[in-house]
């Protein structure tokens, strides 16, 4: 049996068999991920051998159902060329946990430690998918991170010591180098008073440091330096201040260094770089031609819709204005979310414009912008242009909006959908639930729901 396909014979599988299955394979997929996809072997089967062969833990096929994390993508698809069986999965404490069906045979180099996690091939392909489809990008949903344990190997013993090497170990001890040389201590002669003290002799080559075992090379090689003397200044002059050495900075992903310059120095002149624009918003109040004013209709702002007892239209193409819009959206989203709201853009500020009475919100949280300029889920959605979906990471921003509108309660799932009409980006429509949902039916709900919103409010302002 070839070594690649040890598994095969653990599974009681031959050598013709994967040759047959393989035959429509691409050389880069790994072929356990090909014919667990195809079903030809047992999954389970699989990833007991695996788990025992590289000694990694495994994931079950829960974890996969719904665990996305957009922010850990959004941070982690440019640091390596990921694809359908080698994928980012969660950080946790400070490593990076990646899942595989085999670990690869070139380790990855990025900027955080990296552990490898062994995953069934449907779960890394339904991640993938996510990942890489158009409303996908964004997904997210926190699941508890549950590890299979890999076998615990047993210790190795060590070898029995002879009474000739007990002998010749205690007859190499030398007690005279208990004490160092430089440690030792040496009387000083006495002087008038009959006191005696002690000093601690300085070897003369106390400030040499030999540097010949360090290798300082970029590309791993060894490289020998030369040992360095460094000798102490004189006492009448004052040693010269060495130039300040390079500091480390992060920006993003990128490490970058820079000459630390000295106190009270000008910086240096360097071109800025030119602020990419913002995406374009539609006003809540746009300026309408005296000739449409009559016809056009701009959200209101402020308004509670109540589910309850609110008059809504039939359908959305029979609303009359933008509030029965988003109103009879409400009503059907309302299935799946517990809360609903529809932020819209005030100049370039992001505003809650409409929500369902049940919301609560104080009069002084529900004035507040919505934070775009932050790290949070809107501003996720508002540089993206594509939804954030699922549970959100917890921060002082997230947490400060769901304190005004979902009574202080952080959900288990949350959507915030931008409305888009060609590159003009109208708002968002968000949906709260505190319980869990189908993440898959309700992104695609939601994203029938925004189109629907866009063409009413394109035809309503003609």
């Amino acid at each position: 049996m070839d070594s690649n396909f040890k598994w095969a014979e653990s599974l009681g599988i031959s050598l013709e068999q994967i040759q047959g299955w393989c035959q429509d394979k691409k050389p880069d997929v790994p072929t356990p991920y090909h014919l667990m996809l195809r079903k030809n072997i047992d999954e389970d089967a699989y990833l007991r051998w695996a788990r025992q062969e590289y000694n990694l833990a495994s994931l079950g096929r829960s974890f996969f159902v719904a665990s996305h994390e957009a922010e850990l993508w959004y941070a982690m698809k440019i640091e390596h060329q990921w694809n359908q069986w080698l994928l980012p999965l969660k950080i946790w404490d400070n490593v990076l946990f990646v899942g595989c069906v085999q670990p690869p045979t070139t380790p990855i180099n990025i900027s955080l430690p990296v552990h490898y996690i062994l995953c069934p091939a449907a779960g890394l392909e339904r991640l993938w998918k996510f990942y890489m489809g158009d409303m996908g990008v964004e997904v997210t949903q926190k699941t508890n991170f549950t590890i299979t344990g890999a076998p615990i190997p047993p210790p190795i013993p060590a070898p029995p010591l002879t009474q000739e090497d007990k002998k010749q170990a205690l007859s190499s001890l030398n007690f005279s180098e208990v004490i160092p040389e430089s440690g030792r201590l040496t009387p000083r002669p006495a002087k008038s008073h009959q006191n005696a003290s002690a000093s601690t002799q300085q070897p003369a080559d106390s400030f040499s440091f030999d540097f010949s075992n360090l290798s300082l090379s970029k590309d791993g090689d060894t490289k020998v330096k030369p040992a360095a003397e460094i000798a102490p200044p004189p006492a009448e002059i004052k040693p010269q201040v060495p130039p300040a050495p390079p500091t480390l900075t992060f920006s993003g992903t990128v490490a970058r260094f820079e000459l630390a310059r000295p106190e009270n120095s000008p910086p240096p002149s360097a071109p800025k770089p030119a602020t990419p624009p913002p995406p374009p918003i539609m006003n809540l109040k746009p300026p309408i031609p005296p000739a449409t004013a009559k016809n056009a209709t701009a959200p209101k702002v402020g308004t509670a819709i109540n589910l309850n007892s609110y008059a809504f239209p039939p359908s959305i193409e029979v609303a009359k204005n933008f509030e029965q819009v988003i109103a009879y959206v409400f009503k059907e989203i309302s299935t799946v979310y517990d809360k609903c709201l529809f932020a819209a853009y005030d100049g370039t500020k992001l505003v809650v414009a409409h929500w369902t009475s049940n919301c609560s919100p104080d009069a002084s949280g529900a004035n507040q912008p919505l934070v775009i300029d932050s790290p949070n889920i809107f501003k996720i959605a508002h540089d993206t242009k594509k939804p954030f979906h699922g549970p959100v990471s917890l921060n002082a921003i997230n947490n400060a909006f769901f304190a005004t509108w979902n009574n202080s309660q952080i959900p288990k799932a949350t959507t915030v959908y931008p409305l888009v009409t060609g590159q003009t980006l109208l708002g968002h429509l968000i949906g709260i639930s505190n319980k869990d949902i189908d993440l898959t039916s309700s992104l695609e709900m939601m994203g029938s729901f925004a189109t629907q919103i866009c063409t009413k409010s394109t035809m309503l302002a003609a």
